[in-house]
């Protein structure tokens, strides 16, 4: 669990309102240092009304602020092999939701958590280089989001 692109499902309970999430993991380094992004179904992280957006990087002013899932895009496959695809639309919003943490402190703060999906490899590039790409990444992601992009174009 929460190698890089895998999609997990998993009770939060240490955001406001604990609930179920997804949240997709970036990266994952020996020391088990994770980066992870949870997806929302609230449209207002990104200022973009879903109906308006396609699968793949949303943009505001021509800058890329997040990464839109459309529910009927298959994105991955589960563990049976088979197509995985969200049940609803969602985003991940660069500037809200990403974080950083061992797996322990992963663990502490998740109940019932299992891998739902391991992304296309194509997806998971393309969520890492929107991340890397965007302005609204923190910068202290962005070494993470550089070694995972060499390991993909080496």
């Amino acid at each position: 669990m929460f190698e890089p692109g895998e999609v997990v499902y998993a009770y939060v309970k240490n955001i406001h309102k604990p609930k179920f999430k997804y949240f997709v993991t970036i990266y994952q380094d020996d020391e088990l240092r994770i980066v992870t992004c949870f997806t929302t179904t609230k449209n207002y992280h990104v200022g973009c009304d879903f109906n308006q957006l396609t699968h793949g990087y949303v943009k505001r002013e021509n800058k890329i602020v997040g990464y839109f899932f459309d529910m009927n895009v298959e994105v991955g496959m589960d563990e049976a092999n088979h197509p995985f695809k969200f049940s609803e639309n969602c985003v991940i919003p660069f500037d809200y939701g990403v974080q950083e943490a061992t797996k322990e402190q992963f663990l502490k703060n998740i109940e019932q958590e299992r891998v739902v999906c391991k992304l296309h490899p194509q997806e998971y590039q393309d969520i890492v280089y929107a991340m890397y790409k965007s302005p609204n990444t923190n910068p202290k992601y962005k070494p993470y989001l550089e070694k995972v992009l060499q390991q993909i174009y080496q």
